[in-house]
C-alpha cells in the first residue's frame, strides 16, 4: 500500500483529470486547463493503473490538450495501442464464443469489458479487459459448457466447485492448447455479499443488437449494464479494492444521459432489488468527481471517500456486515429478510470457498 500523505496530491490530480473528461464539453475540451505544474506524473501513472483507469486517463490528457513531457506522452501512446490490440483480440474472441453457442442453439450475450468500454467511451483503447464474459440463461449453462470444451476449450475450474458453478454463477474458460483470452461464462450476475438482480430472464429479453462493423452482437441495454457497473462498484467495496473505475462510468454515463434517461436507471434499478446499491455507488461516483472537489479542508467524510476510491479505506468493525444491510432493498419486514437470507448465502459461499481450498480444488484459491 502506498503512503497515502506522500501521493495524495496525485490522488487528487488523476480525480481532476478524470473528471474533465466526464464534465467538459466536448467543442471545449481543447480549450480545457489542467493544473499541473510541477506534477509527479509516474506516481499519477502509477495511481492510475492500480486503479484501472490508465486508459481513461490517457483519453482524458489528449482532450484536454495537456502538455506532457515527452517520456510520458510516449508511454501514454504505447499503453493506448496496446490496449486497442488487446481489446480487439477480446472482441474477436467474443464473436467466436457466440458463434459456438449459437451453433449449440444457445442464446447468449456479451456483457463488460470491452464492448462495454465501446458502449460507454465510444473507443477500443480507453479500458483495458483482461477477459471475455458471456451470459447465457442458468437453463443452458450445462449445455453452453459442453458445446465450449466441443470446441477446444477447457474449463480452468474444478467441474465439482460449487463456490464456482453455484455461489459465483459462473466458470472461466481458456482455449487449448494454446494460451488465449479467459472466457467467463456466466449464469448469474451475483456476487456473495451484495444485492443482485431479481429477474435475469428480463435482462436478457431487453439486450440490445450492437454493430461491430460487419458483425453483430447482443449485449446489455444500457440500464442493465449499468447495473452491472453497480454490483461491480459493491463488489469492490466490499473487497476493499480500489472502485474508482466504476465510479467514473458511472458519472460519465449519468452527465451524457437525459433526465428521462437517469430516471429510467433508477427505476430499472429499483424494479431489479437494487436501489440502494445503486443510490449509493451513482452518488458517490458524483462526488467525487464534482468538478468543485477542492484539495484544502477536507471533512473527514470526504477522505475517506477519496482514499476508498483508491483501495485504501480504513478497517471498520463489521464493515460488511453494515454494508450489506444499507445495500439491501425493502420495507422493514421483507428487508429484515432478505438481509438474513443473504448472510446465510455468504457464509455458505464461504464456507464452500473453504472446503475447497482444503481438498485443493483445482481454480480455487
Amino acid at each position: 500500500m502506498l503512503d497515502h500523505e506522500n501521493s495524495y496530491t496525485e490522488k487528487l490530480h488523476l480525480i481532476r483529470m478524470l473528471s474533465d473528461m466526464i464534465w467538459a464539453e466536448p467543442h471545449s475540451r481543447e480549450k480545457t486547463s489542467i493544473a499541473h505544474s510541477n506534477l509527479n506524473w509516474n506516481e499519477v501513472i502509477l495511481q492510475s493503473a492500480q486503479t484501472k483507469t490508465l486508459g481513461i486517463l490517457a483519453d482524458a490528457v489528449k482532450m484536454a490538450s495537456v502538455e506532457l513531457p515527452t517520456e510520458i506522452a510516449d508511454e501514454f501512446k504505447k499503453y493506448r495501442s496496446e490496449n486497442t490490440a488487446r481489446n480487439f483480440n477480446n472482441l474477436a474472441e467474443t464473436f467466436s464464443v457466440i458463434t459456438v453457442l449459437a451453433a449449440a442453439n444457445i442464446t447468449a450475450v456479451a456483457f463488460k469489458g470491452s464492448v462495454r468500454s465501446f458502449q460507454v467511451y465510444g473507443g477500443w483503447g480507453t479500458r483495458s479487459s483482461s477477459d471475455v464474459d458471456i451470459l447465457v440463461t442458468p437453463e443452458t449453462y450445462e449445455k453452453a459448457k459442453f458445446a465450449l470444451i466441443e470446441k477446444g476449450y477447457n474449463n480452468v475450474v474444478d467441474p465439482r466447485s460449487k463456490w464456482w458453478h453455484h455461489h459465483l454463477g459462473e466458470s472461466p474458460f481458456q482455449k487449448v492448447p494454446k494460451k488465449s483470452t479467459v472466457v467467463d461464462l456466466h449464469f448469474s450476475l451475483q456476487q456473495p455479499g451484495g444485492p443482485f438482480p431479481r429477474n435475469l430472464k428480463y435482462i436478457l429479453d431487453h439486450a440490445v443488437q450492437q454493430d461491430f462493423g460487419k458483425r453483430s452482437l447482443f449485449l446489455l441495454n444500457n440500464e442493465d449494464a449499468l447495473l452491472v457497473t453497480t454490483i461491480g462498484y459493491g463488489k469492490a467495496v466490499r473487497a476493499g479494492e480500489p472502485w474508482l473505475r466504476q465510479a467514473h462510468e458511472l458519472a460519465y454515463v449519468y452527465a451524457k444521459s437525459s433526465s428521462e434517461e437517469r430516471a429510467k436507471f433508477e427505476t430499472n434499478a429499483a424494479e431489479q432489488g437494487l436501489a440502494r446499491l445503486y443510490k449509493e455507488a451513482m452518488n458517490i461516483s458524483l462526488k467525487i468527481f464534482d468538478p468543485a472537489l477542492q484539495d484544502t479542508k477536507f471533512s473527514k467524510d470526504t477522505l475517506v471517500m477519496i482514499l476508498g476510491a483508491f483501495g485504501m479505506s480504513n478497517n471498520v468493525r463489521f464493515f460488511r456486515t453494515k454494508k450489506l444491510w444499507a445495500w439491501t432493498d425493502g420495507g422493514p419486514g421483507i428487508r429484515s429478510i432478505r438481509f438474513l437470507k443473504e448472510i446465510i448465502r455468504v457464509q455458505q459461499s464461504e464456507a464452500a470457498l473453504r472446503f475447497e481450498r482444503r481438498k485443493g480444488y483445482v481454480g480455487v484459491d
